[in-house]
């Protein structure tokens, strides 16, 4: 057995480390936007320091004419505001055109502590891109307005994606389209991709790149930087039959990729991604959800729903993976991430940290009321989890979730957020899964924002430090629906709220095999990679079995570790005592 006694050098950096933290949830939290606007939509980035830089869209539903905003706020990871304060965030865009209406579409981290940030705006049967992109201070580095991203005027831009170009700028792509509305059929639809410098030039010629030139019409691309150039996926047309409801029989999914310099590196056409004989379209990618990332090694995943013609409503996930040349590596029809037939789409896919990912996604498949579900697919194809998918969420819980309700720690695990019915109220919690799918923090979820009166919904999550995670959500507490707020809390990597004490824990394995698995664990709950100060540690299994700790596990001062006389703890990890 070891004890260690916590010193005082440590003791400081802790309290100075989270002060800023609200560690009650039925407390006031951290108020991050507030004021009289309603702000009814939010993107968290990283701010690259372990901090969080949230976007909102406000509507102010009170002033004539009717305005709509976009704005920012930076906090850190010690939970200080960084632009003002909660009343004065930074303004990305002020609009009060009473014919223009205006949707936060895209944000990510410009690496330097700033953001890309993209909208559309709508004017009658039209609407067109704009990109803005703030410092580190949250000021405005381009024109007020934005820079408009789309050329051509008598097309409809949307669905736009960003990512990074690897050198301080961004990538956008997204589809441009003329809809008939008289014989409701979309004429033409088609990918474009353009790049642009720190300071708004373009750098794909001033018309941008037509990333398929192919017969068919294309939309709803997905985009991923892969370490040298950039990938492009999108649903296309070109095997498909018009059916009589002006309906589209047998969507592909057919993938680009660009270098610099804007050149096509793979087929004229696109490679295949999917051509199995039925629909297949990004599985519900719009706002922030995203179905497709990079592999880490030059490659990329992509998540797809897959249903006969008309019947979009019932759908099965499916995923495959492409190397750096285009080649797929999984079966030629994918692999199956959910193949019970209900109305689902993705929200979030993440890496699992060795070529593999994880995704989660709503799902319709019992109930009126969605449920949350995920599922590993390993490097090699496989899934690794409970078949269809491992239910995230406690039985019978009526729930609300964003695109951005998932992130990974950077230790292996998984944090999940969402809103669920509580009595009239809508309180945020937050749960962890290990890359076993294990629930790390027990059965039941834990609290992240309980207060009456605050109506909590739409939270998503950032990764922080030392396996933490910051929390920001859409909450009512300040008045009625029309003034909503933003507030956030900070998530231990033992599920406590940042700032607060960690309850002492007694944790006993009496199972055998990986320590990583809460059924070899007495009260079914694994020790945080961090075990809190007070809390105890028994490794206790039956004889001739063996604990093997196969993930990173730090006892921290304080607390206990003890191995009985007889028992095999077996580190196959890492063990740090401090």
């Amino acid at each position: 057995m070891k004890k260690i006694l916590l010193c005082l050098t440590a003791l400081i950096s802790f309290t100075a480390a989270h002060a800023q933290w609200d560690s009650n949830p039925a407390s006031a939290n951290n108020a991050v936007i507030s004021g009289e606007p309603d702000e009814s939509f939010t993107i968290s980035i990283s701010d690259g320091a372990d901090g969080a830089i949230i976007i909102s869209q406000s509507y102010n539903l009170l002033a004539f004419p009717f305005t709509t905003d976009i704005n920012a706020q930076r906090i850190n990871a010690a939970g200080v505001l960084q632009w003002g304060n909660a009343t004065t965030p930074k303004s990305v865009l002020s609009n009060s055109s009473p014919v223009a209406f205006i949707y936060l579409a895209d944000a990510i981290p410009d690496g330097s502590g700033g953001a890309y940030i993209a909208w559309q705006e709508y004017i009658d049967t039209f609407s067109n891109i704009y990109l803005q992109h703030i410092n580190s201070s949250g000021n405005k580095l381009w024109p007020a307005a934005g820079i408009k991203v789309n050329r051509n005027n008598n097309r409809t831009a949307g669905s736009i994606r960003l990512c990074t170009d690897g050198g301080g700028g961004v990538v956008a792509t997204w589809d441009e389209s003329i809809y008939d509305e008289e014989t409701e059929t979309t004429l033409y639809s088609q990918i474009f991709a353009q790049r642009f410098n720190s300071n708004g030039d373009r750098q794909w010629g001033i018309n941008a790149v037509q990333v398929c030139t192919n017969a068919g019409i294309r939309a709803f691309p997905s985009l991923v930087y892969d370490g040298s150039g950039y990938v492009i996926y999108f649903p296309d047309t070109r095997n498909s039959t018009l059916t009589a409801e002006n309906d589209f029989e047998n969507i592909d999914v057919f993938a680009q990729r660009l270098n610099t310099t804007g050149s096509l590196t793979w087929a004229a056409a696109g490679v295949p991604v999917v051509t199995t004989a039925l629909n297949q379209i990004a599985a519900g990618e719009n706002l922030d959800s995203r179905s497709l990332i990079t592999d880490g090694a030059g490659g990329t995943i992509y998540c797809f729903a897959q249903s006969a013609v008309n019947r979009e409503d019932t759908v099965k996930l499916f995923a495959q993976r492409l190397n750096a040349s285009g080649v797929r590596q999984w079966n030629v029809a994918g692999i199956s991430v959910c193949n019970i037939e209900s109305s689902k789409s993705i929200l979030k896919m993440v890496s699992d940290g060795a070529g593999g990912v994880v995704a989660a996604w709503q799902d319709f498949r019992t109930a009126m009321q969605p449920t949350l579900y995920a599922q590993r697919i390993t490097s090699a194809g496989t899934a690794s989890w409970t078949t269809d998918g491992i239910n995230i969420l406690p039985a019978n819980e009526s729930i609300h979730f964003s695109q951005q309700g998932m992130t990974e720690d950077g230790a292996g695990n998984y944090i999940f957020t969402w809103a669920k019915t509580a009595a009239a109220d809508m309180n945020i919690v937050a749960q962890k899964l290990s890359n076993a799918g294990s629930f790390v923090w027990g059965n039941t979820p834990k609290p992240v924002c309980t207060r009456t009166g605050t109506n909590a919904a739409a939270p998503n999550i950032v990764k922080s430090n030392a396996g933490a995670s910051i929390i920001a959500w859409l909450d009512q507490r300040n008045g009625f629906t029309l003034f909503t707020d933003v507030y956030a809390a900070k998530i231990g990597a033992d599920g406590n709220l940042g700032g607060s004490t960690p309850v002492a824990t007694t944790y006993t394995f009496t199972g055998n095999g990986n320590w990583n698995n809460a059924a070899n664990w007495s009260n079914n709950s694994i020790p945080p990679a961090t075990l809190p100060s007070g809390s105890t540690i028994t490794i206790n299994h039956a004889a001739g079995g063996q604990c093997v700790l196969n993930v990173s596990q730090t006892i921290a001062a304080g607390a206990t570790l003890t191995v009985l006389t007889g028992k095999n703890l077996v580190v196959a990890g890492n063990l740090s005592i401090n």
